[in-house]
C-alpha cells in the first residue's frame, strides 16, 4: 500500500472503520471543528455525529464541490471527504481543497476506498491522510477484512500506532 500510494507511513487495521476511528480520535481534540463532505460514507458521518456531543466537536457537513461554501473557523482542525464520493460519485477538487485547508491550518483526510491507489493518489494532491477499507475493492470486496491509514508526516506515527494497539484494531495476520 505504501508503494502504491507513494506514502512514507502505512498502518493496517482490522477494518476500515477501525482505521477511521483511530484517525479521528487521535487527531481531533475536545472543541475541534471537523468538516465532513456532505456525501461521505455513512459510517464516518454517523461516528462523528454520535460522538460530537461527548467530545464537544463542532461537526458540519458541507458540499465540498464548491470551495466557496467552506466556512473555516479558528478551531477547524480537519476536513474529511471522499472524492469520488459514495454513493453519489461527487467530485471535489482535492488539490485546491488541500491548499485552501492548509492555508487555514486544517488537515485533510480522504477516504480513497472507492478509487483505490491505482486511480488516485490523494497524498500527491496534498492530503495529509488517506484511509482505506481494504475489505472492499483492494481485497476483493469481502474476502478479507482490513483497513489502512497512509500518511507522510512522522509526527503522527507513534500516536496512531499506539492508539491502534489500545483499541485492539490491529489487522489479523491471515487477513494481511
Amino acid at each position: 500500500l505504501k508503494k502504491l500510494e507513494g506514502a512514507q507511513n502505512a498502518l493496517c487495521f482490522s477494518w476500515g472503520m477501525a482505521a477511521i476511528n483511530t484517525l479521528l480520535f487521535t487527531i481531533l481534540r475536545t472543541g475541534d471543528r471537523v468538516i465532513l463532505a456532505k456525501d461521505l460514507y455513512s459510517g464516518t458521518t454517523n461516528l462523528c455525529l454520535k460522538y460530537k456531543t461527548k467530545f464537544h466537536l463542532d461537526v458540519e457537513m458541507i458540499d465540498l464541490r464548491d470551495l466557496e461554501k467552506i466556512n473555516y473557523r479558528s478551531h477547524t482542525n480537519m476536513i474529511f471527504l471522499e472524492s469520488p464520493s459514495n454513493p453519489r460519485i461527487w467530485l471535489a477538487d482535492i488539490e485546491a481543497l488541500c491548499r485552501q485547508a492548509h492555508a487555514r491550518g486544517a488537515l485533510v483526510a480522504l477516504d480513497n476506498t472507492f478509487s483505490t491507489p491505482l486511480l488516485q493518489n490523494p497524498l500527491a494532491l496534498g492530503a495529509d491522510f488517506v484511509v482505506y477499507s481494504t475489505t472492499k475493492i483492494i481485497a476483493g470486496h469481502g474476502s478479507r477484512g482490513g483497513g489502512a491509514i497512509l500518511f507522510n508526516n512522522d509526527r503522527w506515527l507513534d500516536e496512531l500506532r499506539e492508539q491502534r494497539t489500545i483499541l485492539g484494531s490491529i489487522q489479523k495476520p491471515l487477513d494481511a
